[in-house]
């Protein structure tokens, strides 16, 4: 459907990434070659559909090249791409997600909805501020930064002690800083 309505940024839409939603990096060492055998077919899947833009998956050690693997939870400072070639990507904060969605809630009428607080807009529409206007401001100051980090491999100067540094495009006259601490 996504193809088809060209809303792929390959075909002039908005759709930058697609995800493999799997998450399954944690539990294939206790289910073997079945579970790795199962996580490349749904990445070989996924790259079947020849979207035009890079597919991801969460949590996932064993990715094929094609597919970006991605940190998702509270400690990404260690991570890396399982290919050099590729970027380091955090996903979401999956363990804090579950953690809010089991406290709060909302009710509508006579429905009970689950209502958890990572969203940009609430249960009834309407924009979560200040998280509405900061992501808005984000996505800003990402747009300003595309050429530099789509065009230009990363330097990785060294900080110090927990600190770490992506220069996209260092030392040109466009460039974009990633920082890590």
């Amino acid at each position: 459907m996504m193809k088809n309505e060209k809303l792929f940024a390959s075909q002039g839409g908005h759709i930058i990434l697609s995800q493999v939603e799997n998450e399954y990096g944690t539990y294939e060492d206790e289910y073997g070659e079945a579970a790795r055998l199962y996580a490349s077919r749904s990445a070989e899947t996924a790259l079947r559909q020849k979207t035009g833009v890079p597919w991801i998956m969460c949590k996932e050690w064993d990715v094929p090249t094609d597919v970006i693997n991605t940190c998702n939870g509270f400690y990404c400072d260690n991570f890396h791409p399982r290919h050099p070639h590729m970027p380091k990507m955090w996903t979401e904060n999956w363990v804090g997600c579950i953690m809010v969605g089991q406290i709060l809630g909302a009710l509508l009428g006579d429905h009970s909805l689950l209502q958890v607080m990572i969203t940009i807009i609430d249960e009834f529409g309407l924009p979560r501020l200040p998280k509405w206007g900061h992501l808005k401001e984000l996505h800003k100051a990402i747009k300003l930064c595309e050429n530099a980090l789509l065009n230009n491999e990363p330097v990785t100067p060294g900080l110090g002690l927990l600190q770490e540094v992506d220069v996209y495009g260092y030392g040109s006259e466009t460039c974009a800083a990633l920082l890590l601490t």
